[in-house]
């Protein structure tokens, strides 16, 4: 039997931390060994035992989650953690990248998506490495001031085809290949082809880099679920 991933869910939000506590337990690679709603708990959490991964949030009241992922990376053995953070907290997820956090992933992604980054970088892929090493920095769009004087964001995009446009679209939505190719009537080698073409010009590898990525330039957008 495959041995499953043991995750911790660290959030002050008792509603957040909850619903994803309850999606990791009824997960078949996942085994959900805790959830707590601070850095300091966590900390408490892991010198008892050692999660596979830490999906940590980054402000919580307390001890933050920066301050708790950089006494969790000096444990022995240190849990991989990864940032939860919402959408353009730009400073946060640098601070995390600071401590040691190996990925992070914005609240808005769906479930499946953050299970597949979840499973990538305890594979040692890593996410959002841009072409780099899991442990490199993660590529943190540029700051509002960072953009040159009538300069819309978007033209930093790359330009993409109908076709590809349509693809990514699906994909963000979480669709699988096949049914991308169910509702774009083309084949599954197809729907592959489009999507290997819009990695590459964004400049990252794998699913889930590919959608948040296309989430920091503007092309697509998800709506947190109801």
């Amino acid at each position: 039997m495959e041995k499953r991933i043991r995750v911790l869910v660290v959030d002050d939000d008792t509603a957040l931390r909850r619903a994803w506590a309850a999606i990791f337990s009824q997960a078949a690679r996942f085994e959900l060994v805790g959830d707590v709603a601070n850095g300091a708990d966590a900390v408490e959490f892991c010198r008892g035992q050692c999660p596979d991964i830490v999906l940590m949030d980054v402000r919580m009241p307390g001890m933050t989650g920066p301050e708790a992922t950089r006494v969790l990376r000096s444990l022995d053995p240190p849990p991989v953690v990864m940032a939860f953070s919402n959408v353009g907290d730009v400073a946060g997820i640098r601070d995390m990248e600071a401590a040691g956090a190996e990925g992070y992933l914005v609240k808005s992604l769906t479930p499946a998506f953050v299970m597949a980054a979840i499973e990538e970088t305890v594979a040692g892929r890593g996410v959002l490495t841009a072409g780099h090493s899991p442990a490199a920095s993660l590529p943190i769009p540029a700051s509002p001031a960072a953009t040159p004087p009538g300069r819309a964001a978007s033209e930093r995009a790359p330009k993409l085809t109908d076709a590809e446009q349509a693809a990514l679209d699906c994909l963000a939505r979480g669709l699988s290949n096949a049914a991308i190719a169910d509702e774009l009537y083309v084949t599954e080698a197809t729907v592959k082809t489009r999507l290997n073409r819009v990695a590459e010009k964004l400049g990252v590898h794998g699913r889930v880099s590919v959608v948040v990525r296309a989430m920091q330039l503007g092309l697509v957008q998800i709506e947190p679920d109801e």
